[in-house]
Order: C-alpha cells, then sequence, then structure tokens
C-alpha cells in the first residue's frame, strides 16, 4: 500500500501537477485517457481516468505530439498507478 509516511522511498520532491495525460501502451493499442496527480524527477503518480487498468509499461504522454517519458508501473492501488520514468523525454 502507497503511503507518504517515513517509508516513502521518494528521492526528490514530489510537485502535485494533476493534469490530464494519456497512458499510450503503443502498437494497435489505444491510448487511455489518465490524469497525472504528481510527478518527481524519478516518477509519478497517475489516474485512470476511464478506470481501465494501466498496462506495466506505456508512454506517457502530455497530448498527441509531446511525450513525457516511458514508465513501467510500480505500484498499483484501485484507479492509481505509481510509475517509475525508464527513459525521460
Amino acid at each position: 500500500m502507497h503511503s507518504e509516511s517515513e517509508g516513502d522511498r521518494r528521492v526528490g520532491k514530489r510537485r502535485t501537477v494533476n493534469v490530464p495525460a494519456w497512458a499510450d501502451p503503443g502498437g494497435v493499442w489505444p491510448v487511455i485517457d489518465c490524469r497525472i496527480i504528481d510527478l518527481t524527477v524519478e516518477g509519478a503518480r497517475v489516474s485512470s481516468a476511464s478506470g481501465h487498468d494501466l498496462p506495466d509499461v506505456f508512454q506517457l504522454r502530455a497530448d498527441s505530439t509531446r511525450v513525457i517519458g516511458t514508465v513501467e508501473v510500480v505500484w498499483r492501488q484501485a484507479n492509481q498507478v505509481g510509475v517509475r520514468f525508464l527513459a525521460r523525454t
């Protein structure tokens, strides 16, 4: 379970952003509407807007032309996931 207690493993400072985004699994799969809840240099907390499960690895996009980075899920809780950046653009 994710918590913001002393067990929090983030190195960078978390910044609340709460902005719309897309999870793009690539290939022929459609993008999934989501929201970036908060963001650090290492990763983000992302919420699925539709309630659909987010894939284990995907490109996090701000819109159709801006890729924030490729991410992998490190935790899941209800319709939210914590992701870490594999590559950031």
